[in-house]
């Protein structure tokens, strides 16, 4: 997650900004995805420690100092920060949300590349949004592999997010496809209490 410049600010320069709490931001955070329909983002907590939002395929969670802090059925517990694209559309179905970026946006590039830092070619795509009216990212990238279409790496360029007055460069890079234990996407699994809370999976 990289914050960059804001656009001019509106009004006169003195006018006071409100004070915007500390929340947990999605630098560094690690995304576990398991089909359309479990989720788990691990992210660094400002006041110390992890806060984990998940999501078990009938209610969300939020974990904080190794405490259950909120439970809801389906998805919202937690206000996680993501581009509208992926909050309107729960980002755990990569699908869908591949779908709304094709009604949204159009294609200004579509090649194959590898990733900025090099290795292996991968298929690329840059599309842009269709107006200002979209609430999404400017320009998204992806670079996926060729013959599985698995996305490698997807970037959101200039994307706004709750809480945050500066827009921002999300990148999500793909680190394992390695099976997760059965109960990674249940609160059990990461409270205090649990002998082997903060446990990583395999990779």
């Amino acid at each position: 997650m990289e914050d960059l410049p804001a656009p001019p600010p509106r009004g006169s320069p003195d006018d006071p900004k409100p004070e915007m709490a500390p929340r947990p931001r999605l630098n560094n955070a690690t995304l576990y995805l398991r089909d359309s329909q479990q989720y788990l983002l691990v992210r660094d907590d400002p006041k110390g420690g992890s806060t984990f939002d998940g999501y078990d395929g009938r209610q969300s969670w939020r974990i904080r100092a190794g405490v259950l802090a909120e439970t809801k059925e389906g998805l919202g517990a937690g206000g996680i920060p993501m581009p509208p694209i992926m909050a309107d559309v729960p980002f755990s179905d990569l699908h869908r949300t591949l779908q709304q970026i094709r009604v949204d946006y159009t294609v200004e590039q579509f090649d194959q590349a590898p990733l900025p830092s090099g290795g292996e070619v991968l298929r690329h795509v840059r599309v842009r949004r269709n107006s200002r009216e979209v609430k999404g990212p400017e320009t998204i990238e992806i670079w996926a592999d060729s013959k599985t279409a698995m996305p490698k790496r997807i970037v959101f360029d200039r994307a706004k997010l709750q809480g945050s007055r500066q827009p921002t460069r999300l990148t999500f890079d793909l680190v394992s496809e390695a099976p997760l234990p059965a109960d990674w996407f249940t609160p059990p699994a990461h409270t205090a209490d649990k002998a082997d809370a903060g446990r990583q999976p395999p990779r």
